[in-house]
């Protein structure tokens, strides 16, 4: 999967990213730090890439429907420190088929996927 990291997460989910073989770029590096929500979006969108959050905003499935972009995960924690982050983030990487979240919106939570939207099947 390919992920678009918000800019609200740690900068070390890069590497986390990268060594579970996925690719990555982020808001920060492109420029958007600060930019509106939907912008940040388009250019998910346009990308092609699945947008790594802590922003409930993007969880609006009526603002950002299900199948209208290429995944929102966001991530509830359990606790906003670079380590719990981090652990939540390699639990997901590890155990979850991320080709069958492509197009949903995914509350991501220690070890529960809240799934909204049209997981796709294989």
């Amino acid at each position: 999967m390919r992920f678009k990291i918000d800019e609200n997460l740690p900068s070390r989910l890069k590497t986390v990213i990268q060594q579970a073989g996925h690719e990555e770029s982020t808001v920060h590096g492109e420029g958007l730090a600060g930019a509106d929500d939907s912008r940040i979006m388009d250019a998910c969108r346009e990308a092609q890439l699945a947008l790594l959050t802590l922003d409930l905003d993007f969880a609006n499935i009526i603002a950002y429907p299900s199948g209208s972009h290429h995944g929102v995960l966001v991530v509830r924690p359990g606790g906003l420190d670079a380590g719990t982050v981090e652990k939540v983030m390699k639990d997901l990487l590890e155990s979850a088929d991320l080709a069958r979240l492509e197009g949903s919106t995914v509350i991501v939570e220690p070890g529960r996927l809240r799934v909204r939207g049209p997981a796709r099947r294989e």
